[in-house]
């Protein structure tokens, strides 16, 4: 059994498909996206109004309509021409937290039982501040 969308993502999609196909757009008709999608004319229709949900299946064959991939096309107001991205957890900024006492490339180059031992070193004073920092609270 193909698994089918929650409510959420059927009304995401519902009003994507709505604000995509019409007078003017890629598809002005559903007939077009049918054609382009594989996918049928009234299925497409009953999802863009609500009415059901698609099979995983053909939410890839419609979003390969329009050049996206299946999960942009439950983003709200997706827009084909500029389409959304997944945040890299890469791109996040790590801030090195021993600055003024050890640089990164030199905590590298410890040997790992060193590391070790500071990683538990740090971790107990993490746990006896929290310890501390709730008694205060309470």
């Amino acid at each position: 059994m193909i698994p089918k969308m929650g409510k959420k993502a059927i009304e995401t999609l519902s009003k994507n498909l709505r604000q995509l196909v019409g007078e003017g757009k890629r598809y002005e008709k559903l007939e077009a996206l049918a054609a382009r999608s594989g996918v049928g004319k009234s299925t497409i229709a009953r999802a863009r109004n609500g009415e059901n949900a698609l099979r995983i299946d053909n939410l890839e064959d419609i979003a390969r309509a329009f050049n996206l991939e299946p999960w942009q096309m439950l983003v709200e107001n997706v827009d084909p021409t500029d389409p959304p991205a997944l945040k890299s957890n890469h791109d996040k900024q790590v801030v090195w937290p021993f600055v003024g006492v050890i640089s990164e490339a030199d905590y590298q180059g410890l040997s790992s039982d060193t590391k070790e031992a500071i990683r538990e070193f740090v971790e107990m004073k993490v746990r006896n501040a929290n310890k501390s920092f709730r008694r205060k609270a309470g």
